[in-house]
């Protein structure tokens, strides 16, 4: 029994990472509609740059948020260089180059730093400890609080918005994502001025057919919705 324990334990806090890294690719997808296959080499040459900077001597607390920024920095350059080239010119070609520049970070990675495994150092004890029959490292803990705090910031950040607000007090849930084979006229402002864009309004059926309709309740809320963004947005004045 304690050993089935200590493998659901150990599983649990496994699968919290890989939990983290589906979605890093789902919140990539919702926002560029796109997938970086190479996103795990992004995340390994961070790594190692940061451990490059921490055997040249830096304090630690320096060297976490220089490998986050390089790592941001990173993602960045394969965004505008790839993804979005590919994306603007109406080509499924991002796909095969997020591809090959992982490769190309693989091949880098190796060639800089070697094939052996490094031990990345961190001042956490990696000493087990004892909890109702299962052994937890302090390291598995802070990866476990670190996956949760990622994904709560995120999510609070996604809920916290003008709209996201307005929308709760209208409707008094969270903005809900729909997913359709079709497009909508916010593709013009992405691919055209890069400017993130998102199609809001009243739900309804038989887009574009005979019997094309639309709930009149759904398009109140969404009109109330929207005004108080607005108001938010722009502020009020007494008259």
């Amino acid at each position: 029994m304690a050993i089935i324990a200590q493998m659901a334990a150990s599983g649990a806090l496994m699968g919290l990472v890989y939990a983290l890294i589906a979605y890093g690719f789902q919140l990539t997808f919702a926002t560029s509609k796109s997938i970086n296959f190479g996103q795990g080499e992004l995340v390994m040459v961070s790594a190692f740059f940061t451990l490059t900077l921490i055997t040249l001597g830096l304090p630690y607390w320096l060297v976490v948020p220089g490998g986050l920024l390089f790592g941001a920095a990173l993602g960045l350059f394969v965004e505008r260089a790839a993804v979005r080239l590919a994306l603007e010119q109406k080509s499924e070609g991002w796909i095969l180059l997020t591809i090959i520049l992982g490769l190309f970070l693989f091949s880098v990675a190796e060639n800089v730093w070697g094939r052996d495994d490094r031990p990345f150092p961190t001042p956490i004890s990696h000493e087990p400890i004892h909890v109702l029959g299962v052994d937890v490292t302090p390291v598995e803990l802070s990866v476990a609080i670190g996956v949760f705090a990622i994904m709560g910031a995120i999510e609070v950040f996604k809920r916290r918005t003008l709209l996201g607000k307005a929308f709760d007090a209208v409707y008094g849930g969270a903005v809900e994502d729909l997913v359709f084979t079709a497009l909508t006229d916010t593709r013009f402002y992405g691919l055209n001025y890069n400017i993130p864009s998102l199609c809001f309004g009243a739900t309804g059926a038989a887009m574009h057919g005979f019997n094309e309709y639309v709930d009149l309740e759904s398009l109140r809320k969404s009109t109330k919705a929207t005004a108080l963004f607005i108001a938010e947005w722009c502020g009020v004045e007494k008259l």
